[in-house]
């Protein structure tokens, strides 16, 4: 099985691909722990699977609370009623597209992409089958998410008559923007140094080499970065290091090149929600208009804005005299919607009806303990008529609501805004 510090470690890089991102300023930003929570969601959800699907699950549609088809969950939020005054998007997720078709494309793409990763590792480094070992690392990670796909397989390295424990891996990324480590960026000590290669095919690569250490990162004529390792150490498993792995330079090359060693397609149901991701996100200046529009009595400045595929994020301060208040505004893609608690800090939400007839969950309080700081918000969450989610959190600098502050009224009339609504 893999250990617990290979867990968080994959569990670790495949959340920072979200929230690396993000403007680091963002202190008091709620938003980055909505993240965390629905990444912690997607793993509870799945149970006792493997650790490749717990990896994969941080996407896309592999729980079932991702899809604004699931079923219910107690506290989720209202339906959305569409009137005369509501937002003007009338566009509405496929109904075809739900949790378990995705989860079922996915997990045939899974299978088919470490039949594919495997293949090649075996046919390039070790075709006698001698060597590597995959029981403590699981199968091919694929990771989905809009504009950051990629993918990758590590195998431990055993030799007859050795102690150790060493690992080969091979990674494939959409693009070379869609990766964090490069040539020379791996943790060997001292780094290794990487040099310009020209591989058989004519096209350059970067190798560093040090015995039997090595990275090769390479970009396809497709656009695709591939990047493979050797280590003679795997750390997770072994405080000893094997040797003599006999991996050379061109075995390394023909395995960059390898043409099964490629993302494989997206399924239709990835193409369908990615195109929701990719447009149903407002623009922040609307967004901050909205608020100066709204939030009267007060001075609305624009801190941060953010922005990743499933969430838009804009974060404002509030003042008026000696009041002053952060204000945390998101919207979410109907794939991502979740309970109102969870959306609004843990506070404990009421339905309540607008003039219009719209249905808002509100919230008040200070959040209980270890679901953010205890600081006094007032906030409310309302469920557009085209399934995304509109938040709005307005944070005190204390346990106490100020006297002066922007009004339960505001929080409602900015959540419903049609400005949050593309």
């Amino acid at each position: 099985m893999i250990d617990e510090k290979e867990l968080g470690h994959q569990l670790t890089e495949a959340a920072a691909w979200q929230d690396d991102l993000l403007p680091r300023a963002m202190d008091d930003d709620l938003l980055a722990g909505q993240r965390r929570l629905r990444r912690r969601r997607a793993l509870a959800g799945l149970g006792g699977v493997g650790v490749t699907a717990l990896v994969g699950a941080i996407t896309v549609g592999m729980a079932g609370w991702l899809s604004p088809n699931a079923g219910p969950v107690t506290g989720d939020l209202p339906a959305a009623k569409t009137t005369t005054t509501t937002a003007t998007s009338t566009a509405t997720p496929p109904q075809a597209i739900t949790s378990a078709g995705i989860a079922a494309a996915r997990q045939a793409q899974d299978r088919a992409f470490d039949r594919a990763l495997r293949g090649a590792l075996e046919q390039h480094l070790d075709p006698a089958r001698k060597h590597l070992d995959y029981t403590s690392n699981g199968g091919a990670t694929l990771y989905h998410d809009q504009g950051l796909r990629r993918g990758s397989l590590r195998g431990g390295w055993k030799i007859a008559g050795q102690e150790g424990v060493g690992y080969a891996s091979i990674a494939v990324a959409a693009s070379m923007a869609s990766v964090s480590h490069r040539c020379g960026s791996l943790a060997f000590t001292p780094r290794l140094i990487c040099r310009t290669v020209t591989l058989p095919n004519g096209r350059p690569a970067l190798l560093g080499r040090r015995g039997d250490s090595v990275e090769l990162t390479y970009v396809k004529p497709n656009g695709e970065y591939v990047s493979a390792s050797v280590n003679p150490l795997f750390g997770n498993n072994s405080s000893t290091p094997v040797h003599d792995m006999g991996i050379t330079d061109a075995k390394l090359f023909a395995l960059v090149t390898d043409p099964r060693v490629t993302l494989p397609p997206r399924s239709e149901e990835e193409r369908i929600v990615e195109q929701e991701l990719g447009t149903f996100k407002p623009g922040a200046a609307e967004v901050h208009a909205a608020a100066v529009r709204v939030l009267t009595g007060g001075t609305t400045k624009q801190e941060y804005s953010s922005t990743v595929p499933a969430q838009f994020g804009l974060t404002e301060t509030w003042q008026s005299g000696a009041a002053r208040q952060t204000v945390l505004i998101s919207v979410d893609s109907a794939y991502f919607v979740s309970k109102c608690s969870d959306q609004l800090g843990g506070l404990t939400c009421t339905e309540t009806t607008t003039p219009d007839g719209r249905k808002v969950w509100y919230a008040e309080g200070v959040p209980p303990k270890g679901r953010g700081k205890q600081k006094y918000m007032l906030a409310a969450a309302y469920l557009q008529p085209d399934g995304n989610l509109a938040s709005v959190v307005i944070q005190n600098p204390g346990r106490q609501r100020q006297p002066g502050g922007i009004t339960k009224a505001q929080v409602i009339a900015l959540v419903t805004d049609s400005a949050l609504d593309k």
